[in-house]
């Protein structure tokens, strides 16, 4: 996993409007195994600028033909936990006697 630094300051949206540049500067990421933590600044950024959690996926669903679908499901758990879905929550949940 590679550690890239997302610059504190606005991104340079080159035209794009924020939402769809953050979007870009996320797929960006997940294509060069970004850390769980440099996701969470771009999640952040993309929320704040308008994306909501179907962008994020829509996004990763775009991407995945170019990067690898490997790639997409070893980024899948670090963008889940920078949207602020608990895994663990949803997975002991799943393990609960009684639960189809």
């Amino acid at each position: 996993m590679s550690h890239v630094r997302v610059p504190s300051d606005a991104i340079d949206t080159h035209g794009l409007d924020e939402r769809a540049a953050t979007l870009a500067c996320l797929a960006a990421l997940v294509a060069l195994r970004a850390s769980p933590s440099s996701y969470r600044v771009c999640v952040d950024r993309a929320l704040a600028a308008g994306a909501s959690v179907d962008d994020v996926i829509a996004m990763l669903k775009v991407i995945a033909p170019s990067v690898g679908l490997a790639r997409v499901v070893a980024a899948a758990p670090g963008l889940a936990l920078a949207l602020g879905y608990d895994i663990d929550s949803a997975l002991e949940t799943l393990d609960m006697p009684g639960r189809l």
